[in-house]
Formats: C-alpha cells, sequence, structure tokens
C-alpha cells in the first residue's frame, strides 16, 4: 500500500493466510490497529522492517481486540515496517494513524 507519508489513515484491510504490510515504515505519533474480522480469523501482527509475520509470533489480535501505540499515552510508537498475516483467508484489520507533520490535525 501507498500512502501519502504525512496523511492521516483510517481504512480497512483484508488480511489473508500470507504476511503483508499494512503500513510502511513512517514517523507516527498514533498507530491503532483492531481486529474486525466476523468469521472468527486471528491476525498476527509484525513490527519488523526485515521479516514477514509469522502467524501466531508477535502481536496476536482476536476479533474485535486492539492494539494502540500512541504518544499522548506516554509511549513512543513503532516507526517501521507493520505487517499482519492471518489466520485464514478473509480476515479485516482495521487501521488508523497519525502520523508526525500530519497535514489533516497538524504537527
Amino acid at each position: 500500500m501507498a500512502y501519502e507519508q504525512n496523511a492521516a489513515i483510517n481504512t480497512s484491510i483484508t488480511v489473508g493466510a500470507t504476511s503483508i504490510t499494512v503500513s510502511p515504515a513512517r514517523d507516527r505519533k498514533m498507530v491503532y490497529l483492531r481486529n474486525t474480522s466476523t468469521a472468527a480469523q486471528v491476525i498476527t501482527l509484525a513490527l519488523d522492517n526485515m521479516n514477514p509475520a509469522v502467524a501466531l509470533k508477535g502481536l496476536v489480535l482476536a476479533p474485535g481486540e486492539f492494539f494502540l501505540d500512541s504518544v499522548s499515552e506516554g509511549y513512543k510508537p513503532w516507526n517501521g515496517d507493520i505487517k499482519a498475516i492471518a489466520s485464514a483467508a478473509g480476515a479485516t484489520l482495521a487501521l488508523q494513524e497519525q502520523p508526525i507533520g500530519d497535514t489533516l490535525y497538524g504537527s
């Protein structure tokens, strides 16, 4: 996926049984990922610039579970690639990001 470096993101991504990059490396103020799957697919996230996501090794999200990394919560969000893989085809992942220098919300 290609995103403008300083633009906010609010999207839904289909994840399958092959690792994909759901968000490329960028300076983030906030990243929020939620497994919105309705058919019990588990999504595994990998915060790793070099390796693909591996099922059940990393941040594992069952349907309805989420991961939030935010400066406002006192964390320094991961700025590298975010990759995902699902336990079965057709999983859905909601992604919201606010980068540093965000053209919508300001820096």
